[in-house]
């Protein structure tokens, strides 16, 4: 279905593109046979994109929204094994009820089931297929842009993978031909070598000038910095055992 409708709008722009293109000069030799013309049906297919190439570009797109959707559906089927439970105990109320002879309680609020998130892009409904016009708010406009926008990107470079930059683990998009599927930039593992490298240079270089800012604004204050709790006298550094005379290698006593 994707493949029909990128077909049919690849067409509708491709005839008014080929039709404003303005036609090749050529030279008419005397006597000679007038140039072939192509028709129109012929320069579009010069001009649209290969089977093979429009097939993979779809299955890949497809693959890749799907992808990027699974938080999403993982949500949508909590949510539905919650409306199926307690639609579930509303029906064995109901029966338990009708069991006893009472009659069946009626349900408050009907709740309809979640919809499921959809990665594919939104259709027509069955009704204009019919030939009934399109309306303003039909919501298969919009899809028609989403394969308006695929057609043009695998026109431009029809060895792009998809028009959605491909997620890898550690936020590295795939690459096609050296360059991101998507358009994006790669990004640096952060668990590779040369990262952890530069982050541990950093972080000395860092360590390197807090201590020399520092010993910077000691100076500043006489060289020696104050301590949090202020100065100890030495008759209560005595008192604590922590005096020069009493600590170990300072008191002169030893055997040296």
């Amino acid at each position: 279905q994707i493949s029909r409708r990128w077909e049919r709008i690849e067409r509708g722009h491709l005839v008014q593109e080929v039709s404003r293109a303005p036609t090749l000069p050529y030279r008419v030799q005397k006597g000679g046979p007038a140039p072939a013309k192509l028709t129109l049906e012929e320069r579009i297919e010069i001009e649209k994109v290969e089977d093979s190439v429009r097939l993979r570009f779809i299955e890949t797109e497809l693959r890749v929204r799907r992808y990027k959707m699974l938080p999403q559906i993982h949500l949508w089927e909590q949510d539905v094994a919650k409306w199926r439970r307690l639609y579930q105990e509303w029906q064995e109320t109901k029966d338990a009820h009708l069991a006893l002879g009472k009659p069946a309680p009626s349900m408050r609020i009907f709740h309809w089931p979640p919809v499921r998130p959809s990665y594919v892009p939104r259709s027509h409904p069955a009704i204009e297929l019919k030939g009934h016009p399109c309306t303003e708010d039909c919501l298969g406009r919009q899809g028609d842009e989403e394969i308006l926008h695929m057609w043009k990107a695998c026109r431009r470079n029809p060895c792009l993978a998809s028009l959605t930059p491909m997620p890898r683990r550690g936020g590295r998009p795939s690459m096609v031909g050296g360059r991101p599927a998507g358009g994006t930039v790669p990004e640096r593992r952060a668990g590779s070598r040369s990262s952890v490298m530069r982050t541990e240079s950093l972080r000395v270089r860092s360590s390197a000038s807090m201590g020399r800012g520092a010993h910077a604004r000691d100076h500043e204050h006489g060289g020696d910095r104050a301590a949090p709790f202020g100065d100890a006298p030495d008759e209560e550094l005595r008192n604590w055992g922590a005096c020069a005379d009493a600590l170990p290698g300072l008191s002169g006593d030893g055997d040296g």
